[in-house]
């Protein structure tokens, strides 16, 4: 292929490869084996001439470090990386495009500007695309209300609690990020409490279960007090409640109002806005 183009005094072929978060909202699993068995043989593809260059989200770094490709010192791995001032201004500009003005400031957007501007450097990461996700809810209801005025702190205090950045781990490094925002300084019983939250995010778990299984680890929640490892309900409640507050305080914007581990009057607990 390369030989023809040459022919026609084309020095080379350049593949470009993005928009892989699409495919990542159905199948991680599926995206991750494809992308290990691309980059596994980049020796069919060495050719004079030839390169791919692939712009891949954070959710297949592991993948990418792990592959073969890395190992045979095929492939060069750049991060890139912006300032919260290039990123200001880049989503400013996004703004002002998408809503058909010549330029806006997110002073414009709302009255909130400053707590916005934290909100973004916080959860939306060091790229474009994770501020303008984060965003995008409040641009919308800017949009929606007419676009002429800032939306009064009201608004974006709303926001943030029902469209607040999602919760993820990765089962395969125990990496755990809000938005695109990774969070540190989990303690192991934490992690594992909220490991367990999230391999259960389609259900309540109840306070027993996540005392006995997560907090302690064990392989099965003992029912009678006849079963090995009960414990009287009053001796552990507040165990368990003092972790799920530690970890409250790590995980939630307000731990005063949680938005990701919420309660369900004292019968179990489940995780929000998680994906």
């Amino acid at each position: 292929m390369t030989s023809t183009l040459q022919r026609i005094s084309v020095r080379g072929v350049w593949v470009t490869i993005d928009g892989f978060d699409p495919w990542l909202r159905g199948s991680t699993a599926l995206v991750s084996e494809q992308m290990i068995a691309i980059l596994s043989t980049l020796e069919l593809l060495d050719l004079n001439g030839f390169a791919i260059k692939m712009f891949a989200p954070r959710a297949l770094e592991s993948d990418i470090t792990r592959s073969w490709g890395i190992v045979k010192d095929r492939i060069e791995l750049e991060t890139l990386t912006w300032t919260p001032e290039q990123l200001t201004t880049i989503t400013e500009r996004h703004i002002a495009a998408k809503i058909g003005k010549p330029s806006l400031h997110l002073s414009d957007l709302c009255v909130a500007d400053r707590d916005i501007r934290d909100w973004l450097q916080r959860y939306g990461g060091s790229t474009p695309r994770g501020w303008l996700r984060l965003i995008r809810p409040l641009v919308d209801a800017f949009a929606a209300a007419g676009a002429s005025h800032p939306l009064p702190h009201s608004v974006w205090n709303s926001l943030k609690r029902t469209h607040p950045p999602r919760l993820s781990i990765d089962l395969k490094t125990d990496r755990v990020f809000i938005g695109e925002a990774e969070i540190v300084g989990l303690q192991p019983r934490s992690y594992r409490l909220l490991r367990y939250l999230y391999e259960n995010r389609s259900r309540r778990v109840p306070r027993s279960e996540l005392y006995y299984r997560a907090y302690l680890g064990l392989a099965e929640e003992p029912r009678t007090r006849d079963d090995r490892g009960w414990q009287e309900p009053t001796e552990w409640s507040n165990v368990l409640d003092n972790a799920i507050l530690r970890l409250r305080r790590i995980i939630e914007p307000d731990p005063r109002r949680p938005i990701y581990i919420v309660t369900d009057r004292g019968w179990g607990v489940k995780l929000e806005h998680s994906i």
